[in-house]
């Protein structure tokens, strides 16, 4: 698509809004032009997705929210209904929950109905949706059933779908989310393609780290204000990730003296077929194991076939029964109506009750929200604190430090410290290189189908190498 010359901006002046009144976003302004980007971190339940929700006119026109002041996103006023109904030409979003965006059975499906809706035909919208497949490494997984895609692979469907139709401007909320080295540095990619070509770029991130050198502007959310980031600005460095973590140097193995709590030989597990095998896999009492590998090689089948909710293909697996999974989305966790109520849920142990309460920051003002209303970050931090509430022998926890902000990031390291330090055993599936190092006593790295230990040195540092990070 060919960009107009005054299409492809998007600003926002004075804008506050919220969902029964405008009190979540004061007063934010910015104008992002033809081949810029703006990068936007903060705090978890800051307001960013709030943001995207209400300049697009989202919020306004159905969610029923409140909204003050202008917006303007290519050439169009989202306010108004007549132009929101023609914004969809003009942007591409990439939700922060995959799960939400995906609305038909299969990849090729997905796409093409994107395509046909804005006029191509057929012919013409299966072979644009098979390249789009391609560029994000899914031409083989067309015609699976988007339920037997990983979460990054779901990931991966919804920036496909962002951007078949070629839209001018490009809005991403947290498009890190469960979702590779591989994949980050193909965001990387699409982020300076789509600046090179004169789109315009909104990329909302909990890790700016591995996007801030392709921004000249970043903002923080806090508060409800949206304000240039400054590098001096302790706070904005305190609960904003911007640096990267030192791998530190490689060390002896050191396996625990506890005794094995899960134990498997000569593994194989998938659906129907062996994905993934494991020669060797074990973990003991008071031990954290991390699970290493793209998106697709089986993170979560193995955590799933370990906590027993599917059989092995080969092998078996023996050790302490006591497993709760923790989901990649964690709205799979939740049965209740308000966080109070998942909080006290009558299966959980009695003891631990009131701490959970204590655990979850902002429990007093969103005792009585419903779960699904919660951000993203507060959503994950809801289901482990849930999952803890059962008091499981063995924790396992599926990219549990997505959507997390800093500030949660290092409550969740501290918080599955002292789950450790009880005796307690936690297996993490992580893409996330801080994890290896602040908490995990050995890693499993997965490469061409077979599982086997690294050190965590080098799987740390093999992370950050191919996400492109700049060091």
């Amino acid at each position: 698509m060919r960009l107009q010359s005054d299409e492809a901006y998007v600003s926002i002046e004075e804008l506050s809004a919220g969902y029964t009144k405008p009190d979540v976003i004061l007063g934010a302004s910015l104008r992002v032009g033809k081949g810029e980007g703006a990068l936007i971190a903060g705090p978890s339940g800051s307001g960013k997705t709030t943001l995207f929700l209400a300049m697009t006119g989202v919020l306004s026109h159905l969610l029923e929210g409140k909204v003050e002041g202008k917006a303007s996103i290519g050439g169009l006023d989202p306010l108004k209904l007549e132009d929101y109904e023609l914004l969809p030409s003009k942007i591409g979003i990439v939700l922060q929950d995959p799960e939400k965006q995906i609305a038909m059975p299969t990849p090729i499906d997905e796409l093409t109905f994107i395509l046909e809706n804005f006029g191509y035909s057929r012919e013409e919208a299966e072979k644009r949706a098979a390249e789009a497949l391609k560029s994000v490494g899914l031409q083989s997984k067309a015609n699976f059933h988007v339920e037997n895609l990983s979460g990054g692979e779901k990931r991966r469907l919804t920036i496909a779908a962002s951007t078949v139709h070629d839209p001018p401007i490009l809005l991403m909320d947290e498009p890190t989310a469960s979702i590779d080295p591989w994949g980050i540095a193909e965001i990387r990619g699409l982020i300076r393609s789509s600046l090179d070509k004169g789109m315009a770029v909104l990329l909302i991130e909990h890790k700016p780290v591995f996007f801030k050198d392709l921004f000249k502007r970043i903002y923080i959310l806090r508060g409800g204000k949206l304000d240039k980031f400054e590098e001096k600005d302790e706070m904005s460095i305190r609960d904003v990730d911007f640096s990267v973590k030192e791998c530190g140097e490689e060390k002896g193995k050191d396996i625990g003296s506890g005794k094995r709590v899960i134990e498997a030989r000569d593994l194989a597990v998938g659906y129907g077929r062996a994905i993934l095998r494991a020669e060797e896999l074990e973990m003991r009492e008071g031990e954290i194991v991390a699970i290493v590998g793209p998106n697709g090689s089986g993170k979560t089948t193995i955590l799933k076939t370990i906590a027993g909710f599917i059989g092995p293909i080969e092998g078996e697996i023996v050790g302490e029964r006591r497993r709760f999974y923790v989901p990649q989305f964690p709205d799979m966790l939740f049965i209740k109506r308000t966080v109070e109520e998942e909080l006290r849920d009558q299966k959980m142990d009695p003891r631990a009750r009131g701490s959970l309460k204590d655990l979850f920051p902002w429990y007093s003002s969103l005792k009585s929200s419903n779960p699904f209303r919660l951000s993203h970050g507060q959503r994950r931090w809801l289901s482990i604190l849930i999952a803890l509430g059962y008091d499981p022998s063995v924790l396992l926890l599926d990219e549990p430090s997505s959507g997390l902000d800093l500030i949660l990031y290092n409550k969740l390291v501290d918080l599955l410290k002292r789950v450790k330090n009880s005796g307690k055993s936690v297996m993490i599936s992580t893409h996330d290189p801080r994890l290896i190092v602040d908490l995990a006593d050995r890693v499993y790295y997965i490469q061409d189908g077979r599982m086997a230990e690294k050190g965590k040195s080098e799987a740390c540092s093999e992370l950050y190498e191919v996400a492109g990070v700049v060091r």
